[in-house]
């Protein structure tokens, strides 16, 4: 097994995808469906927590298409 990132090569990573902007109106989508599994109680015993939205959101930075701009090494 080697590595295919180093620790500088992944914390960059990491603080380029916090930079990413998103949509107000992703927010509160990504905001509504971790809302919606606390809600509905006959679908889901225990519904995600409000972290969670946070961690859609910066999933949905780390999966930025090609084409939007930003470098296709990153």
């Amino acid at each position: 097994m080697h590595a295919v990132f180093n620790k500088e090569t992944i914390l960059g990573l990491q603080s380029l995808t916090r930079q990413v902007p998103i949509a107000q109106d992703f927010k509160k989508y990504a905001v509504d469906i971790v809302t919606k599994t606390r809600n509905s109680k006959k679908l889901i015993e225990y519904g995600a927590s409000p972290r969670a939205s946070i961690s859609l959101v910066v999933a949905a930075k780390a999966r930025v298409p090609p084409g939007c701009g930003l470098p296709a090494s990153m």
